[in-house]
């Protein structure tokens, strides 16, 4: 990291908390179900933005993946259950949300007591006079039931408005918790009684009024305690369903309760969920008398009478379209007459599935910049510890203390990175990031945009006051994709979370080191300066052929020279087992591979430059080229051979980057042994290394290029593939970029590397390894990439090949890898590396 300052985005917000409950532990109907299902939804409803925290019905070893898609955009960063996990979900849990928490409230063992749920990481939302001046409701409703009042109609009420706990004291009387009882005076109150089905009825028309032309009596202005989580909360919360529908979503069972409770994500009807959609249990659909109020609740809130009057939608996964469509003549087709339909399951589906893909690509580049809430802080240093605010909702006397989450943004500052400040930002893999999350020195997750959520609290007492802080300790960025490999597991921040017990994995790769190709890459990488510079030499076929030829390289003499190794390789092993045909083909390519950088090098005058310039032009060469990378099909219409104009420049580039050496060959004229002086060591009277004798340069004496003596190792070794492949995901990167060169791996009862990998970085946020192939391959190359990606779980892993080995079979080997990658998430890659 560079030591200037760098810019740190902060944004508070609520815990987004995960809530699974197993019906198998659970079963629907049951007291016990409905009483976990209670004590969440009046948690989420009394707690900073808790309407928003998904509760996902699940049984078995896993989720579907409908749930998985669900939690995913829900983007959690903590996961409560009730009933011990099994071990394969919590893995799951880890790999595909990375949270940082896992807790289990065990409740199964004690079917006698009530559930409260214990989770402290939140802020209280009471019914305050400056919360509740957040919406634009006159009255605050509060609900109060009789000792003899039908569960089921105090949970129609409770899942939908929301409800305090209360009893009636023997002067039959609704109390409340102290603390509710204090404030309550505070604020304006509308206060509705309900038995039986019949006063629900009623509380509902006093709600809703009457329709237009059906009554005087006007519709009730009010707030509604399921409203209070949304106070004071950042405007991030969006959908993409249309608002021209409202839903009654009907039925009992936990996947009705999931649509209602979990739709509201991607229907985005936030704060005000009653104002687009109504939860109705079965027993209050079948009554007449709720029927008659429904019609009332309708009209007010799908604006009949009006111009823009909405349609109404009845759904239900329980009940038989029959029944459905009986229910929905007699509330829409009455007294008032509503546009409705029945929503078949199918479509219902339909519908998630497109509003999910949508909010899926939305991917903000700069997440944090773009809002407007956000608190922008400058760094100095990799070890900072920045003094942060409260949010809003804690202002309140009443209310001062909890426990709340910050998204992070951090300036990513690099040499590999181009463009304006404030424009690369620190984007990192989900499931492979444990050990850089030690950053923040605490509870810490990525969430799905890949930049930081930071848990942070303020407790305060008699004896503490404790400040709210973040503190950073970024890693070098050399130290990244290491820490990727030998520490990719998040490690629990409390003893409380589950994975203590439940999950313990240890990585597969204890150590790394960067491997001699690798210390090549990086010192070719630090002369040409960037990738860019790089790249422009890297794909050009002139500047290849020339560095080739320079290194003693060229195509020519390496097939040559190889032919020759085979050769004597097959002569030695004639008639034994082992080393014959294709098996002595790949050994000579090794063995070239090794001595290839012993070769002497090559030296080239500007004229023999021009001239392998002009027998280039010579060869046929396409107009546009048009070669696969992964998904992306890339076109080029700049592959003209290069001018001596454009040669003389690049030879300046290379001659100022150090790739290339200047100098004189003179032939010594005591002993006739001809010795190349750098332009440093030029003198008019030099002297020969060989014989010792001195002789005076003569005016015949060309000029000429040599390589660096790391260039012409780097080259020996492949290191131009390598780069040009790191290139090509340097330039498609629109934030983030961070890269290892050449690693190998070591296992923890290994002694030698395990593999080698040329490819290991960090784009947007995605991990990811790769092979790069400048010669031969064959299935066996594939075959050995997935294996590592299987033990280095990436995002993506890639092989590269020159763009003109690729064809049908390749093509092949590739869709093989895929399959075999795929059960892990891990998406395989062909990435053709252009030669023009």
């Amino acid at each position: 990291m560079n030591n200037r300052p760098y810019t740190v985005f902060v944004r508070h917000r609520p815990v987004r908390i995960a809530f699974l409950i197993d019906i198998a532990a659970f079963p629907s109907g049951s007291p016990r179900y409905g009483a976990v299902l209670n004590a969440v939804v009046d948690f989420n409803h009394t707690k900073w933005g808790g309407r928003t925290n998904p509760i996902i019905f699940f049984s078995g070893e896993s989720l579907a993946e409908d749930d998985w898609r669900h939690l995913e955009l829900a983007d959690v960063d903590c996961v409560q259950a009730f009933s011990p996990l099994p071990s394969k979900l919590v893995e799951e849990l880890d790999d595909r949300l990375g949270p940082w928490s896992i807790e289990v409230q065990d409740v199964t063992k004690n079917s006698n007591t009530a559930v409260h749920v214990e989770c402290y990481y939140t802020v209280p939302v009471p019914p305050t006079r400056e919360n509740v001046r957040q919406f634009s409701g006159e009255k605050f409703l509060m609900f109060e039931f009789t000792p003899d009042c039908e569960v089921v109609i105090q949970q129609f009420v409770h899942r939908n408005f929301g409800t305090f706990h209360q009893w009636i004291n023997g002067k039959n009387v609704a109390r409340r918790l102290a603390g509710l009882e204090r404030l309550l005076p505070q604020i304006e109150v509308q206060t509705l009684r309900i038995s039986d089905r019949q006063s629900l009825a009623a509380a509902i028309c006093e709600m809703a009024g009457d329709p237009p032309g059906h009554g005087s009596r006007r519709p009730l202005s009010f707030i509604a305690p399921s409203q209070l989580p949304f106070a004071r909360v950042p405007k991030m919360w969006s959908g993409t369903a249309s608002r021209d529908v409202y839903q009654i979503i009907v039925g009992d069972e936990p996947a009705d309760f999931s649509e209602h409770w979990n739709g509201a994500r991607w229907k985005g009807v936030w704060p005000d969920v009653f104002a687009h959609q109504l939860w109705l249990p079965s027993v209050l659909a079948a009554e007449a008398t709720v029927r008659e109020s429904l019609t009332n609740w309708l009209a007010r809130f799908t604006g009949y009478g009006s111009s823009e009057n909405r349609r109404v939608e009845f759904l239900s996964t329980s009940w038989k379209p029959d029944a459905l469509e009986d229910l929905r003549a007699a509330v829409c087709e009455g007294k008032v007459r509503l546009p409705s339909e029945c929503l078949k399951v199918d479509q219902l589906a339909e519908q998630r599935q497109k509003a999910q893909a949508t909010l899926a690509s939305a991917r903000p580049a700069a997440l944090l910049t773009q809002t407007a809430d956000a608190i922008r802080y400058t760094a100095n240093s990799q070890q900072e510890t920045l003094t942060l605010g409260k949010p809003d909702i804690l202002s309140d006397e009443s209310n001062p203390d909890g426990g709340w989450m910050v998204d992070v943004q951090i300036e990513q500052m690099s040499r590999h990175v181009s463009g304006a400040r404030e424009q690369h930002w620190w984007l990192m893999p989900r499931r492979n990031a444990g050990g850089f999350l030690q950053t923040f020195h605490g509870a810490a997750r990525v969430n799905r945009h890949g930049t930081f959520s930071v848990y942070v609290e303020r407790r305060s007492g008699w004896t503490v006051q404790r400040q709210t802080e973040l503190r950073l300790g970024l890693p070098p960025q050399s130290a990244v994709v290491p820490l990727l490999i030998t520490e990719p597991y998040i490690r629990p921040a409390f003893n409380s979370d589950f994975r203590c017990k439940a999950l313990q994995r240890k990585p597969q790769i204890s150590r790394i080191q960067i491997s001699d190709k690798g210390n090549y890459l990086r010192g070719l990488i630090d002369m040409f300066g960037n990738f860019w510079t790089a790249k422009t030499f890297c794909e050009r076929r002139f500047w290849q052929h020339l560095l080739r030829k320079l290194a003693n390289r060229d195509a020519r003499t390496d097939a040559k020279l190889q032919e020759q190794i085979q050769n004597i390789l097959q002569g030695e092993f004639a008639g034994a087992a082992g080393v014959v045909g294709e098996q002595a083909e790949r050994a000579a390519e090794k063995i070239l591979r090794r001595v290839g950088s012993r070769l002497a090098g090559r030296r080239l005058t500007f004229e023999q430059c021009r001239k392998q310039l002009e027998k280039l032009a010579k060869e046929p060469q396409l107009q546009s080229l048009s070669y696969p990378q992964g998904d992306t099909i890339v076109q080029r219409n700049d592959t003209a051979s290069l001018t001596e104009a454009e040669m003389k420049e690049g030879l300046d580039q290379l001659l100022e980057a150090g790739v290339l050496r200047l100098g004189v060959e003179s032939r010594c004229h005591q002993c006739g042994v001809p010795t190349w002086y750098h332009v440093d060591d030029l003198r008019q009277i030099v002297v020969c290394p060989g014989c010792g004798s001195s002789h005076t340069l003569t005016a015949k004496e060309d000029w000429s290029y040599s390589l660096n003596s790391l260039v012409q190792v780097g080259i020996s070794q492949g290191v131009l593939g390598v780069l040009q492949a790191l290139s090509e995901l340097a330039t498609g990167f629109a934030s983030s970029f961070v890269f290892s060169p050449n690693l190998e791996l070591l296992r923890p009862s290994d002694q030698r590397p395990w593999h080698e990998i040329d490819v290991a970085c960090v784009v947007n946020g995605e991990f990811i390894v790769g092979e790069v192939k400048e010669g031969r391959f064959s299935e066996a190359d594939f075959d050995e990439l997935a294996e590592i990606a299987e033990v280095l779980r990436p995002q993506r892993a890639v092989m590269f090949i020159p763009h003109d080995k690729n064809n049908a079979q390749v093509e092949s080997w590739r869709q093989k890898m895929q399959t075999r990658l795929s059960p892990h998430g891990i998406k395989a890659e062909l990435y053709t590396l252009p030669i023009f």
